[in-house]
């Protein structure tokens, strides 16, 4: 993606996988796609948790590199062509995304990974007496 020119962006992206004929036109674009967005489910150091709840993580490398810029694009491109986005956000993610708006964005504890925070506050919440609270 740092070598694409940003005015190229705005046509259809052309995947031809080597050594594979294309079925049709639109198959290895989204297999291309596809693809992409498994590798970055799956062993992308952008993001962390089960890989069907995914949250972003501060990797201030991958942000001087620019790769959440380029997971970006892209993944605007796999809209634009018409094959599908990611599907491993967090419903908070997700929804963040879609409505922009934090106040739109509903979290609870059961969205936190596992870990001290999250197992703190299930006890607190676990709490009915104010005194022990």
């Amino acid at each position: 993606m740092r070598k694409v020119n940003p005015d190229s962006l705005n046509g259809i992206v052309t995947v031809q996988f080597i050594g594979e004929p294309a079925v049709d036109e639109r198959a290895p674009q989204k297999d291309f796609f596809f693809l992409v967005h498994k590798h970055m489910q799956q062993l992308s150091s952008l993001f962390t948790g089960p890989s069907t709840s995914r949250r972003f993580v501060h990797n201030m490398i991958a942000l001087q590199r620019e790769e959440y810029l380029h997971y970006g694009v892209t993944s605007v491109l796999s809209l634009y062509q018409g094959s599908p986005g990611p599907a491993m956000f967090a419903a908070p993610i997700a929804d963040f995304i879609l409505y922009g708006k934090l106040d739109a964005v509903k979290v609870s504890v059961s969205d936190l990974i596992s870990g001290k925070v999250k197992t703190t506050l299930e006890e607190l919440e676990a709490i009915s007496d104010p005194v022990k609270f």
